[in-house]
């Protein structure tokens, strides 16, 4: 999974979120993770058979877009 910030995040945070995306391979690990870590997964939009576009807000007010297979 590839981050890319649109605006300035702090380096441990962004080290951080990097470490946690490394292990979110598909859309189940990254609903799993989402899940595990108690984060809201705001919306889900079923782009083609096999793409899901994933809205999550993290407990810092940050906000994930995923772009998911």
């Amino acid at each position: 999974m590839q981050l890319t910030p649109h605006f300035s995040i702090p380096a441990p945070r962004l080290a951080e979120l990097t470490t946690w995306l490394d292990r979110q391979t598909t859309t189940e690990r990254v609903v799993n993770a989402v899940i595990a870590a108690g984060f809201t997964l705001h919306d889900a939009h079923q782009m083609d058979e096999y793409t899901i576009d994933l809205v999550v807000e993290l407990d810092d007010g940050l906000v994930l877009v995923y772009d998911t297979t």
